[in-house]
């Protein structure tokens, strides 16, 4: 009994301890709220108040241009805060020992950072993959 508690304990600090479980679960998440908004494409009268009260009314391939303009910034952004990050980590791990590193990647707030970013990420890149090209997409969708 107690080898089964203490193997589960172990088992729930690996996953819990992990630096991309928390970033994972909101990367499937922003994939979930992508394609429920995509299947609730269908409501006629969200979209028409969308695209008759629109800021910027765009065609399917200025959508496109603005998700990959977007897109980009979002994986720069990303890249550079956490290189950064890591890069004064692994200087001042060599002076403080290494549970420093061990410690930045267990602190629940990083985890929620990177996952934000990466969430943010996967939820712009969905339409973009639902809609190769603007040829096929013969109705974009306003709330995408």
């Amino acid at each position: 009994m107690w080898g089964f508690k203490a193997r589960l304990r172990v088992v729930h600090y690996a996953i819990t301890r992990s630096f991309w479980f928390l970033p994972g679960l909101m990367s499937l998440g922003a994939l979930a709220l992508a394609f429920l908004t995509r299947s609730s494409g269908d409501v006629g009268v969200i979209d028409e108040f969308l695209r008759d009260h629109s800021v910027l009314a765009a065609g399917p391939e200025a959508t496109r241009l603005i998700l990959s303009t977007t897109l980009g910034s979002i994986i720069t952004v990303t890249s550079l805060v956490f290189s950064m990050a890591l890069v004064a980590l692994s200087r001042a791990s060599q002076q403080l020992g290494p549970r420093l590193l061990q410690s930045f990647m267990g602190d629940t707030f990083n985890q929620v950072v990177l996952g934000s970013f990466v969430a943010t990420f996967v939820h712009h890149s969905s339409p973009l993959r639902l809609f190769p090209t603007p040829s096929r997409a013969l109705r974009w969708p306003a709330r995408s």
